[in-house]
């Protein structure tokens, strides 16, 4: 069994309601003032079991060394396991044999040394002997304990403090391990090795956190460089990092961890120092919008007024020179000569006008209406190409998919993307994001990739995204569509029942509080202006007025087609009037 914060709930874990009658039990519920007892039996505790909250307060009521094996053992199942509480044995059989340090070479290998154990006098069994721990005080206590105090009829006597801190003085100057993943700004080229604790060095967030720690506590830190984060699942193996720590290899991991119940269970976490959130960097290529070709610029109403004027006013040509001997020869025919030059004159091109007046007025008329087409397509090519009316070629996680982009994530993203995040999933299938998955353990390099190679993008995260733009002017436009709702809390990783945890807790906590952390950003986001890479600035390129050339072919083209025509007509009118003569 064991308390709940504040002392107002005694929980039972063993599988005997007769222990609630014993009357040590009884009495520290007197002495401790408890207002509500629950009975609770665990016949399979597991991950699940979340909802009794992290506790502070531990009291176990055994009969012999073995049912402590066992009680430890479902606890540590118990995502409310805290290793780092205060625990009180409570044993109610007397025996001769010296169980107390038994007991506590128990606590010992699962990392618990706040601990006291109440036992019965061998001789007088209503009296009871409590017997406290301090291993880091002197080396010999480890291997001795003796009581600390006496409890009679619920009564203690030479009561004293059953916990102090674990952490004494010959416990410093002592080296702690870090095992860190090289992830900018977070850690920035750490050194394998022992390293003096010079937290004025911007080495990123993380290690400068690290040693003004240690420069606290007067420690000695070493650093382990390892490629992966690694992940830890419910039956309790894991890879990368998170062996170190599971083979006590490593106290600490740095470089951008966050809080997963897994990690909760087998490890200890610290409170959250930072918030981040993720988003999609994909290359920086604009586009201009607007731009149309000749026939997509009218509508199709305008096109089919367009057409009518251009009918009438030919046919209205074709009637006025019926009717007049003076005209022109190549008016003669409807195909090959008012058409043909109708058209020329609607394309700006020079030809033989008319010589009767009324015929000279409807080819005016022509003339300006051929002009006003012009000038209007003239003046929409100028505003587009003059105006910067731009959008990014990659503007949303459709596009990315849809230009088969490769798409690079972080690793320890997977279980976030495909399960808690939505952004992605609802709007690409599942199966097409784990086609497509390629994992980036490199993030400097990555996010280089993508202002180059121009077919790759980055899930990343905001606060690498600032570091990077801030360094070198990347050519890199990153999506606000793709940013997650609940921000992503980043965290320190330590191995389960580390003795500096809440020293470690509490200097964090001063640190952010103090405001170091802005500090250090605006030296570690520290711009540097003259390693500029590519210009934002957004030009226009060849791809933009590939429409215009066309369009300018296509005149020219029609232009010498007119021109031969006129050859082979001017030709056959010669031939004509010779045949005629």
């Amino acid at each position: 069994m064991y308390f709940t914060n504040g002392y107002s709930t005694i929980i039972y874990t063993a599988s005997e309601k007769a222990i609630l009658t014993t009357n040590t039990v009884v009495g520290l519920v007197e002495n401790e003032a408890v207002a509500t007892v629950q009975v609770q039996f665990f016949n399979n505790p597991g991950l699940e079991d979340a909802r009794l909250g992290n506790k502070n307060n531990y009291i176990i009521h055994i009969t012999n060394t073995k049912e402590l094996r066992h009680v430890i053992k479902i606890l540590k199942n118990l995502s409310s396991w805290n290793v780092h509480a205060k625990f009180l044995i409570v044993v109610s059989r007397v025996s001769n044999s010296p169980v107390t340090m038994e007991l506590f070479k128990t606590m010992w290998q699962v990392d618990a040394v706040k601990s006291a154990v109440l036992t019965p006098d061998t001789q007088n069994t209503s009296l009871y002997k409590l017997y406290s721990w301090r291993p880091y005080k002197k080396p010999s206590e480890i291997r001795r304990s003796s009581p600390s105090a006496y409890c009679s009829s619920g009564v203690f006597y030479n009561n004293t403090n059953w916990y102090s801190d674990p952490i004494e003085k010959c416990a410093r100057n002592c080296t702690y391990r870090i095992a860190y993943v090289q992830w900018e700004p977070l850690v920035i080229d750490a050194k394998v090795g022992f390293e003096s604790t010079n937290y004025f060095m911007n080495q990123g967030f993380d290690i400068n956190i690290v040693n003004i720690i240690a420069s606290h506590l007067n420690l000695t830190v070493h650093y382990t460089e390892s490629g992966t984060w690694g992940s830890v699942y419910e039956n309790g193996t894991s890879t990368g990092n998170l062996q170190y720590l599971l083979n006590n290899s490593a106290d600490i991991l740095a470089g951008g961890y966050f809080l997963t119940s897994e990690r909760q269970v087998y490890f200890d976490v610290t409170d959250p120092y930072m918030q981040i959130y993720t988003i999609w960097c994909v290359p920086n290529q604009r586009i201009v919008v607007g731009f149309k070709n000749f026939i997509s610029v009218f509508t199709a109403e305008v096109w089919m007024v367009s057409f009518i004027i251009y009918v009438t006013i030919s046919g209205l040509i074709f009637l006025s020179r019926t009717k007049r001997n003076k005209q022109c020869t190549t008016y003669a025919s409807v195909i090959g000569g008012i058409l043909v030059n109708n058209s020329a004159v609607v394309l700006g091109i020079g030809i033989h006008l008319p010589k009767s007046k009324t015929t000279r007025y409807f080819m005016i008329v022509l003339i300006v209406f051929g002009l006003l087409v012009t000038l209007f397509y003239s003046d929409y090519l100028t505003s587009i190409l003059s105006a910067s009316r731009y959008r990014q070629k990659y503007n949303s996680i459709e596009d990315i998919y849809n230009y088969k982009l490769d798409t690079y994530f972080m690793p320890r993203t997977e279980k976030m993307v495909l399960e808690t995040v939505k952004t992605i999933t609802s709007k690409i299938p599942e199966s097409l994001i784990k086609e497509r998955w390629k994992s980036c353990s490199n993030g400097s390099k990555c996010f280089e990739d993508v202002a180059f190679s121009k077919t790759i993008s980055f899930y990343t995260d905001n606060l690498q995204r600032d570091y990077m733009l801030s360094k070198r002017n990347y050519s890199v436009y990153c999506l606000d569509t793709s940013r997650i709702s609940s921000e992503t809390q980043l965290v320190f990783i330590m191995r389960k029942g580390f003795p500096f945890y809440e020293q470690f807790n509490t200097i964090m906590h001063r640190i952010v509080e103090a405001g170091l952390l802005v500090a250090w950003q605006k030296n570690i986001f520290k711009a540097v202006t003259d390693d500029s890479i590519v210009s934002e600035d957004a030009r226009i390129g060849y791809e933009e007025l590939k429409a215009m050339f066309k369009f300018l072919l296509i005149g020219n083209a029609v232009s010498f087609g007119v021109f031969i025509t006129e050859i082979i007509v001017s030709l056959v009118n010669k031939r004509m009037r010779k045949e005629s003569r």
